[in-house]
């Protein structure tokens, strides 16, 4: 009787730990994402407010002065063709700024980006990351500017141009015209770093461009987001992605699904383009697997596969990692099955 009741008594205790490891692993309020040790990194980012600068002249002279003081501005962003002459885009920017739904666009644009102290910090702290990885990495001049809703985002190994007023939110009175809400929302103030540094990243990947699997995109997409997710530690996966919180919970709860929609059809190495557009662009939702699977579907299969692959292979560096062009071997060596 009392062995009976010592094996029942750590059969509950069993249960019990079982179901404590369970909850500290899967459960978001055990595990916190861990922020790394930058404090030893030296960086001072400088963002400049050239859309501050710009609406402060009140003369074509002030401005063709500053498009000869910011040639790299001027040269890579500006002009887009060798004709183009800084005589011709300082009357263009003057006449910009004259425009009255213009200066309201800008007034607007100060009242939510006036004080920039938390983008920069977070930037700064992206960039620290990247160096950490990249210690001889140049990190590119940024700038912040007033596009006319024209770009979003330009960026170079020297120049990085954030087009302001793409990122100020649904209930702006200038805002992007005709976009559909599953991309219209990822242009909210909080997805400015995010989708920043994710334009910035491909920089530091190698790819198979030259007849590339469909494997080739997932996995090239899946080593941009697990890189960002390392220089981005407390950004949620909903704004990494561009998913919302449901569509989130409802991948990792049928990650099986979707897995065996890609075993199932063969899709891994189908070098069609009109079929890997299916599952590696932005659309509403993947209708090949369901109508409540996300679009763009490839981007979080691809990150699933070389989060696995990195787990099991924790002596490669992520600077390797993003040289490695073997998306067969990646997948395989993964391990990843859910």
């Amino acid at each position: 009787m009392k062995k009976s009741y010592k094996l029942l008594l750590f059969g509950i205790l069993a249960t019990i730990c079982t179901l404590i490891a369970y909850l500290v692993t899967n459960s978001k309020y055990f595990k916190p994402k861990e922020s790394p040790n930058l404090s030893r990194i030296t960086l001072v980012l400088n963002i400049q407010r050239l859309d501050q600068e710009l609406f402060n002249m009140d003369s074509k002279e002030k401005i063709l002065n500053l498009l000869e003081q910011e040639p790299l501005f001027t040269n890579q962003y500006l002009r887009i063709s060798p004709e183009i002459t800084n005589e011709m885009l300082a009357d263009e920017l003057y006449t910009m700024i004259q425009n009255p739904d213009m200066k309201d666009l800008y007034n607007e644009i100060q009242k939510r980006y006036g004080d920039f102290s938390d983008i920069t910090k977070q930037l700064t702290d992206a960039f620290k990351s990247v160096k950490d990885y990249y210690p001889d990495v140049v990190i590119p001049k940024i700038v912040a500017f007033i596009t006319g809703m024209g770009t979003d985002l330009y960026v170079s190994k020297e120049l990085i141009v954030i087009g302001l007023d793409f990122f100020m939110g649904s209930d702006a009175k200038y805002k992007l015209q005709n976009m559909p809400n599953y991309i219209l929302r990822t242009y909210e103030p909080e997805y400015l770093v995010p989708r920043t540094i994710l334009v910035y990243l491909p920089l530091f990947i190698d790819s198979n461009i030259k007849n590339s699997s469909l494997l080739d995109d997932i996995i090239y997409l899946g080593k941009l987001y697990y890189f960002a997710r390392q220089v981005l530690p407390e950004v949620d996966d909903s704004i990494l992605l561009g998913y919302t919180d449901e569509q989130i919970r409802g991948l990792n709860e049928h990650k099986a699904d979707v897995w065996t929609h890609f075993i199932d059809n063969k899709l891994f190495y189908i070098t069609d383009h009109f079929i890997k557009k299916k599952y590696i662009t932005s659309r509403p939702f993947t209708s090949e697997i369901s109508i409540k699977c996300p679009g763009c579907i490839g981007k979080w299969l691809g990150w699933q596969i070389v989060n696995s692959y990195m787990k099991h292979h924790k002596s490669v560096k992520l600077s390797e990692l993003m040289h490695n062009t073997d998306a067969n071997t990646i997948l395989l060596e993964s391990k990843y099955k859910p």
